[in-house]
């Protein structure tokens, strides 16, 4: 199998993304700190899994790494983590990376308040 990273998404749109869900596989991971693109390129080799992502979302960003006998899911959650960056399979098992979207903003109730008394 080829390199699994694909770094151009215009395939995006004709993929059905799925929740992620974590393989019962295990891999050996020995991926040390270094800029994600690369982490990612070693990800998709070491867990011969294929993984979607565009070179503006992970441009800038460093992995801490990860090492260890490890699911192909807890190998990825630990190489995003601090990235800001999620993660959800399709139905044909491929890895697509995203934006972690903004938490909701607040609600503001209309009109009469309670004031405790």
């Amino acid at each position: 199998m080829g390199l699994a990273v694909v770094l151009a998404c215009c395939c995006w749109p004709a993929l059905r993304a799925q929740p992620a869900t974590a393989s019962a596989a295990v891999y050996s991971f020995d991926i040390p700190p270094q800029p994600l693109s690369s982490a990612l390129e070693q990800f998709a080799r070491q867990s011969r899994r294929e993984i979607l992502f565009t070179p503006s979302l992970v441009a800038g960003k460093r992995s801490p790494g990860v090492a260890g006998t490890l699911s192909a899911a807890q190998a990825l959650d630990a190489l995003l983590k601090g990235c800001g960056i999620v993660w959800s399979t399709t139905s044909a098992d491929i890895i697509l990376l995203h934006e972690q979207p903004p938490p909701p903003a607040p609600v503001r109730a209309r009109g009469g308040g309670v004031d405790g008394t």
